[in-house]
């Protein structure tokens, strides 16, 4: 493999170096849980009866869950060298900027990795038969037939839940995925409550929020602002994890 040497600033060579490096040292295991996942979709195809439509939505379906929760455990993991007293030094001192090494860690566990099983998913739904929508449509919209499968849905959703795993997986120093899924249990909680307090205190007119009445938005703009708000929160939590990383590289 080729050295990586240190220059300022963004370097490219360096990005891809990283990510040989990352893919040579995790090739084994991402290759068995991937084989093993589609593995389980064609087994699947073979018990279900596909011959109607919502065993094939069923079958994708499964599958756009096993992308969600095997990205998670994924991302989860993909900071597993600075756990480790043998390979943290190796990471630390590698000849490359605490930017890139979080850029990597990112391209690999979100972007590369949506492509390649959304790319396949939308290959499997196409071989059933399926229509694999990539545009979030209303939940009103008539043309909305059983036969879709709105997968840019999952995507936004992975997309949230991917930058608080890359959280963890920078903050905490061992086992990741079950303390992020601990954290993020115990924020839900926190918010419901909070929720179910505003909500009593509006139902026993205690305050009154006329403000939100006048509020009306179209289906179209409802579900734009609510991709703009899950995309600030991701943004959010992406600028956490680099935070994170760059005061493990520092200490």
């Amino acid at each position: 493999m080729k050295s990586i040497t240190h220059t300022s600033g963004f370097s490219k060579d360096r990005f891809f170096q990283l990510i040989k490096r990352t893919l040579v040292l995790n090739q084994k295991k991402w290759g068995i849980a991937l084989a093993g996942g589609f593995g389980t979709l064609l087994l699947l195809v073979l018990i279900i009866n596909t011959s109607h439509t919502q065993g094939r939505q069923f079958v994708v379906s499964i599958g756009l869950i096993l992308y969600q929760f095997g990205g998670y455990i994924l991302t989860a993991g993909i900071f597993s060298e600075l756990n480790s007293k043998s390979s943290s030094p190796q990471l630390f001192t590698l000849p490359a900027t605490t930017f890139e090494k979080f850029f990597t860690a990112w391209f690999l566990s979100y972007f590369v990795y949506t492509v390649i099983v959304i790319g396949l998913l939308t290959l499997l739904s196409m071989f059933l038969g399926l229509n694999p929508t990539l545009l979030s449509l209303p939940v009103t919209d008539q043309n909305l037939s059983i036969s879709n499968v709105n997968m840019l849905e999952k995507v936004i959703s992975f997309t949230v839940y991917h930058s608080i795993f890359l959280l963890g997986a920078a903050y905490f120093k061992s086992y990741n995925f079950l303390k992020t899924v601990l954290a993020i249990v115990i924020t839900f909680a926190i918010f419901i409550i909070f929720l179910w307090n505003l909500l009593f205190e509006v139902l026993t007119g205690k305050h009154s929020y006329t403000y939100f009445n006048e509020l009306s938005a179209t289906p179209g703009e409802l579900t734009l602002i609510v991709t703009l708000f899950k995309a600030g929160i991701a943004a959010l939590f992406l600028f956490f994890s680099y935070r994170q990383l760059k005061n493990r590289q520092v200490a």
